[in-house]
């Protein structure tokens, strides 16, 4: 018997695909995200403050920016690499499936019935004992699935997640710094160079503008736009 499936905080838009922690295999990884989806446990919201063992799958086509799935409003992490492999397939079966060398991405041009699984191991920067995988799938002429999954773990039993203030924030009142999502600074460096908006209430239409609500300071995000 299928068990009912569960949701982040309750969101019917962010159903868990697991809540459980394991080690998805290529071809498993290829399936959940290519050839044999299971709709009923896709995102259509990023998940946010995720602090507990899960995997989510995500439509990416669904917000605001593809890249924006990776902000989690948990502070930073470290990159620790990556593992890809190269599967050919035909219709919903695998016919084969090669590990890649790293440096290889660039170099692999792909057949319409190809493609590459991803996968990127992060470790949070302050909770080090917190983990997070994302996986991607990459496709012809280096276009990128819309499905992507996001895992989380820890090692050992789950505790709180703790976020540095900004590299730059001193003194004892420094927030947590959280990392802003692409989108939100696109939206935040076009408004800015076409309007005499104070940063601050650019910040607020940002995420009025994406129903969100992120934990950083309007100025921290204004002047780190301004820097580049």
């Amino acid at each position: 018997m299928c068990r009912p499936i569960q949701h982040l905080k309750g969101n019917p838009r962010i159903p868990y695909y697991s809540q459980e922690t394991r080690e998805y295999t290529a071809e498993c990884l290829v399936k959940i995200l290519k050839l044999k989806p299971d709709k009923r446990r896709i995102c259509q919201e990023r998940p946010i403050a995720c602090q507990e063992n899960a995997a989510f799958v995500i439509d990416a086509s669904r917000i605001w920016k593809f890249d924006d799935y990776r902000f989690d409003d948990l502070g930073s992490f470290r990159n620790h690499g990556y593992r890809a492999h190269l599967v050919t397939f035909q219709e919903e079966k695998v016919l084969q499936l090669r590990k890649m060398k790293n440096n290889a991405l660039d170099q692999v041009n792909l057949e319409v019935n190809q493609c590459i699984v991803k996968k990127t191991y992060w470790v949070h920067s302050k909770t080090k004992s917190f983990k997070r995988k994302t996986t991607e799938i990459i496709q012809k002429d280096g276009d990128r699935g819309d499905l992507v999954m996001l895992e989380y773990a820890f090692d050992g039993s789950p505790c709180p997640v703790v976020v540095l203030p900004h590299g730059n924030a001193k003194g004892p009142d420094a927030k947590p710094f959280i990392p802003t999502a692409p989108s939100t600074k696109e939206i935040i460096k076009s408004k800015a160079s076409h309007s005499a908006t104070g940063p601050s209430r650019i910040f607020d239409q940002a995420f009025e503008m994406q129903g969100g609500l992120e934990n950083m300071k309007a100025v921290v995000i204004f002047r780190e736009i301004e820097s580049r």
